[in-house]
């Protein structure tokens, strides 16, 4: 495989029946995320495929608008973007897998004092929804919601995502209010 033909090296990443975090696992190994690294995307219908056959999934990218998939693709012809997403991916996967050193402990989960949401995709190629129930059993106030899909879940139903955010932000009221007040103490001082 030549590099130089990246149109044959996406096909080959994306060849197979395989688990659907091919690239995840790519990506996170030593020695093979620079070379996965280097493979481009040479177009938006090659960035849907892609994206539909690992991190988001079929259903996501069907239902994603074109513009969703136009600004992914641009993002990742950007100058940095591979080496950004390097670095991402060995920060937070070894392997295919989460860096255990990622996760909080107990402790740190029953700290947290705020309202908290977790939409996750039962097919998340990042994680289990089990790290979810994990933290969401610790954490003072925090819902937990799995829904079918993979790693994008605002795309694979974007309606019942924004009635679960609607559904936060009516029980924290008080967070909303300081929200639109650092908004206007923004607008105020630009």
């Amino acid at each position: 495989m030549r590099l130089a033909d990246p149109p044959l090296a996406v096909r080959v990443l994306e060849a197979g029946e395989g688990p659907p975090v091919l690239l995840v696992h790519a990506l996170s190994t030593p020695g093979l995320r620079h070379v996965v690294a280097r493979i481009g995307s040479p177009s938006v219908a090659i960035t849907r495929r892609s994206l539909a056959r690992s991190v988001i999934g079929p259903r996501a990218a069907e239902l994603a608008p074109d513009g969703f998939f136009a600004v992914v693709h641009e993002g990742m012809r950007q100058p940095g973007f591979r080496t950004a997403m390097v670095s991402h991916m060995w920060l937070a996967m070894r392997l295919g897998r989460p860096r255990p050193e990622n996760f909080l402990s107990d402790a740190e989960l029953r700290d947290i004092a705020a309202h908290v949401l977790m939409i996750w995709g039962d097919e998340d190629p990042y994680g289990d929804p089990e790290i979810g129930r994990r933290a969401a059993a610790l954490i003072h106030d925090a819902h937990l919601e799995i829904v079918p899909g993979r790693h994008a879940p605002f795309l694979d139903d974007p309606e019942r995502c924004g009635a679960l955010i609607g559904d936060l932000l009516r029980r924290a009221p008080a967070l909303v209010s300081s929200q639109r007040w650092n908004r206007t103490t923004y607008s105020e001082t630009e």
